[in-house]
């Protein structure tokens, strides 16, 4: 005869014995591994990586709530890129070494501000120097 209160009692130890050993399963197979080099502009491996933040207010806007004209932004974008050309220049020039712009990020208002100072674009450039030999 089978006992409905035994048979639930298997059913939940099957069930945790179960959960047991997929909790255990997973956390074996979560070995560490060393993490690879990151990618980088000159190979598998640049001696410096230097991050510069830059900022431009856009010009022409009225109303600070608005948000700016397209052409503006546009022109603070080149001014921006123009920096950081010129930021790479400075950088190899100061640390005697080959320089090159990796990664540039910008951001820029999407929606109109309630800040009282003019909108602006931001711009984040990531450049890697090998020293020269």
């Amino acid at each position: 005869m089978h006992n409905p209160s035994e048979e639930m009692m298997r059913t939940s130890i099957t069930i945790i014995v179960a959960m047991l050993l997929s909790a255990t399963t997973t956390s074996n197979a979560q070995v560490p591994t060393p993490n690879p080099p990151a990618p980088s502009a000159f190979g598998v491996d640049p001696l410096i990586r230097v991050t510069s933040v830059f900022r431009a207010k856009i010009e022409g806007v009225a109303d600070l709530r608005d948000v700016p004209d397209i052409k503006a932004q546009e022109a603070v974008r080149k001014s921006l890129y123009d920096m950081a050309e010129n930021e790479c220049a400075i950088l190899a020039a100061a640390l005697k070494a080959e320089c090159r712009l990796s990664n540039i990020t910008m951001i820029a208002p999407l929606v109109p501000s309630i800040s009282p100072t003019p909108p602006a674009i931001t711009a984040t450039a990531l450049y890697e120097l090998k020293p020269r030999r």
